[in-house]
């Protein structure tokens, strides 16, 4: 990948997004990232901490049976599979850490998760995985159980009685939901009612707010919601996403609630991620980007960014969709892969964490653009401070990194509230993700899922972004990884 950090990032133009963009890469160049995440793995009960490979190593490697290029969920899965399948694999991972789209870090000496963080039983790939290595989960207080739930509508601050504000939202929800169990009656098979899949393929989310008429309150809050779900503009986003992932929830608000925010690894997500690493004994190289992937008759050569050429008899490349385009593949990607890759998915939001003076009662709130911040909830409260955790659709909308700007945002629920710190990480200036979590825009399922499924040849596409089930999650990311890697594992069967 073509991706050091004089790549000029998707997204803003705007002074804002420039002024985060240079302390995003001041961040990346620094050691205390890796510092700081490294100390992240041995909190708590000192899980299980991968062995990675030495870089001089890597110098020595010239022929293996199976290159996986990335060390999130769906390559890490990938290469357990080959590696239990005694292939000799080796995993390429371009960062100084592996987890993805997941990194489990520290704020002071607090762990956080700033990416990717719930799991739960509904999520089936993943909770078969807590279950396997007998890994440890954590309840938070959270956004499942507030105590106070409010929102903005017209610039004003709503915040009616708990159950009155509950059922309105949750009636808001079902409106626009009722027809999810209809198109995706099993929420696994994208394409099960091809008619009706197709019938809605090309609305957004704020098409069919706007098409099922709710009253302005009511909007609001759905919108909102929609705004966390989405991590992005619910003009950008598609319909069908939301409705797959109300099916895949059971069809209910308080179910979904549970399964999209409710349960954390106790000890992180790279708990998991280092217990793969660790039981297939995969040999994992870091900060080893890749450039290209040359298919010939006999062999994939895959280069790295230092030169370096590994030749492989297949190939699993487990990198976002975002991120696709910019690995230079020999024959060409296939034509549908590259412009799902070039229009890029919809997720673009931001997620901050605040620590705010004094204690604040369990909350959940709500807001939508042009407002910064589209969800917010306390993760934890002592008397001295809260932690509160936020997200908004957009980094045009608010620096993170910028205390008072974060302040400001908060005031609008809390007009007292101190914010003393700030912390979060600027995922759509990462080269390696190039955005949040994969929510599709209109048409893309129709368009891009299945040949995004496709091999080409001797090599295999995994990622969390074209999941069969729970696109954009951990669960997908396992799912995927599984699929692919078995297909691969299968090939040499053959």
């Amino acid at each position: 990948m073509s991706l050091g950090t004089g790549d000029q990032p998707c997204g803003s133009t705007t002074r804002l997004a420039d002024k985060t963009r240079r302390t995003f890469l001041k961040l990346m160049g620094s050691a205390s990232v890796a510092a700081a995440s490294l100390a992240a793995q041995t909190t708590g009960g000192k899980p299980r901490t991968a062995k990675t490979e030495s870089p001089g190593a890597l110098d020595k490697l010239t022929n293996v049976d199976v290159v996986v290029i990335g060390g999130g969920f769906a390559g890490i899965t990938a290469a357990r599979e080959c590696c239990k399948a005694g292939l000799r694999t080796v995993l390429l991972e371009a960062r100084n850490r592996l987890g993805g789209r997941t990194f489990y870090s520290k704020f002071g000496d607090e762990p956080v998760e700033l990416g990717g963080a719930y799991i739960h039983w509904f999520q089936p790939n993943i909770w078969s995985e807590v279950l396997h290595y007998g890994l440890p989960v954590m309840e938070p207080p959270g956004i499942t159980t507030p105590q106070k739930f409010m929102w903005l509508s017209g610039g004003k601050l709503q915040e009616p009685p708990l159950d009155q504000a509950l059922t309105m939202f949750s009636d808001g929800m079902k409106k626009f939901n009722v027809d999810a169990a209809k198109i995706f009656p099993r929420p696994y098979d994208n394409v099960y009612q091809p008619d009706l899949v197709n019938k809605y393929a090309g609305l957004s989310i704020m098409d069919r707010i706007e098409q099922i008429n709710l009253p302005a309150e009511q909007a609001d809050v759905v919108q909102g919601m929609m705004e966390l779900c989405a991590s992005s503009s619910v003009r950008q986003a598609a319909y069908l996403d939301m409705a797959k992932w109300w099916a895949l929830s059971g069809n209910d608000l308080f179910l979904m609630d549970d399964a999209l925010a409710r349960y954390k690894f106790e000890h992180g997500t790279i708990s998991l991620i280092n217990a793969m690493v660790e039981d297939a004994k995969i040999p994992v190289f870091m900060s080893a980007p890749v450039t290209k992937v040359k298919q010939g008759v006999n062999a994939v050569d895959v280069t790295l960014q230092n030169g370096k050429v590994i030749k492989a008899k297949r190939v699993i490349v487990a990198v976002p969709l975002n991120v696709l385009q910019y690995i230079q593949f020999e024959p060409s990607l296939s034509a549908a892969k590259l412009a799902a890759s070039k229009e890029k998915h919809s997720g673009s939001g931001v997620m901050v964490y605040m620590r705010v003076k004094g204690q604040i009662p369990a909350f959940w709130a709500l807001a939508h653009e042009p407002e910064p911040l589209s969800a917010l909830w306390m993760e934890r409260a002592s008397e001295r401070d809260s932690l509160i955790c936020a997200t908004g659709s957009s980094p045009d909308l608010l620096d993170i990194h910028d205390t008072a700007q974060v302040q400001r945002a908060l005031r609008k629920f809390f007009p007292d509230a101190v914010v003393e710190e700030t912390m979060g990480y600027d995922w759509h200036l990462d080269p390696y993700s190039r955005g949040t979590w994969c929510v599709y825009r209109p048409n893309q399922l129709t368009r891009y899922w299945a040949e995004l499924r496709k091999p080409e040849g001797n090599i295999y596409f995994a990622s969390s972004d074209w999941a069969s089930g729970w696109r954009g999650f951990m669960d997908g990311a396992v799912e995927s990884g599984r699929h692919f890697g078995q297909l691969a594992v299968r090939s040499f069967a053959a």
